[in-house]
């Protein structure tokens, strides 16, 4: 059918602080590496979610701060994308962390666990559906969308997302080398 651009519920988006949208590409080989930073119908006129979230937080690096970029619109049933970077998943080794939503909701953390942080909320559970394959899961177990999520945000706020070099660039590359 036809793609319809809509937004949350009015009494939902007069309480966000900004709106982004979460969305991961699946390569020809149906892994997800890379998110894009600018997307929506006719226009890339909605960030993603984690550029969103960290704007709000002050967290997002300054070129990553600024509005949608301008085009000339594309057809109204197009979606238009600007941006696309590819997530480097060694960097939230180090950095990520959980807790189940059962042991938040028993208090079983210790105090200031959540003060000056960022926090995903969403499913784990194997079988809830969301969840995607990933160069890092390989053939195991696919990935958590929060935790792609959490991986797509340190990236970004590290400012360790990657950029395809231009075909012609990579090409002399590899003519030299070989």
């Amino acid at each position: 059918g036809q793609l319809i651009e809509t937004l949350p519920l009015p009494a939902l988006t007069a309480q966000t602080a900004a709106l982004g949208r979460v969305h991961a590409e699946l390569d020809v080989d149906t892994i997800a590496r890379s998110i894009t930073l600018w997307e929506g119908l006719s226009q890339p006129a909605w960030p993603h979610f984690v550029q969103a979230m960290l704007a709000v937080a002050g967290q997002a690096p300054e070129h990553l701060r600024r509005p949608p970029p301008t085009s000339e619109p594309q057809e109204a049933t197009a979606i238009a994308r600007h941006d696309q970077r590819y997530i480097n998943f060694s960097t939230a080794k180090r950095h990520l962390s959980s807790l189940s939503f059962v042991q938040v909701l028993r208090g079983e953390f210790a105090p200031g666990t959540f003060r000056g942080k960022l926090v995903l909320v969403g499913a784990t559970a194997s079988g809830m559906a969301d969840s995607l394959p990933t160069p890092v899961s390989g053939l195991q177990q696919a990935m958590p969308g929060v935790e792609f999520l959490a991986n797509a945000m340190l990236s970004m706020r590290s400012q360790t997302l990657i950029s395809l070099v231009p075909l012609w660039l990579s090409s002399l590359l590899a003519a030299v080398v070989a």
